[in-house]
């Protein structure tokens, strides 16, 4: 195992970590992110009031 390449094993000559063990991200492109804000707006303006309400409070 002392050759191995495996990004997710420390390096034992000098203790760098790889760069490898950061998790991989998804990356939206703007015009993504734009749609995809559209598309929640439009979800929650067809909500009732009740609906809304839950909604806020959903992360409190």
């Amino acid at each position: 195992m002392e050759n191995s390449a495996s990004p997710f094993e420390d390096n034992a000559q000098n203790g760098d970590k790889t760069e490898e063990l950061s998790p991989a991200k998804s990356t939206l492109t703007e015009a993504q992110k734009d749609a995809k804000r559209a598309r929640e707006r439009d979800r929650y303006a067809k909500m009732t009031p009740e609906q809304k309400k839950d909604k806020r409070n959903e992360y409190f």
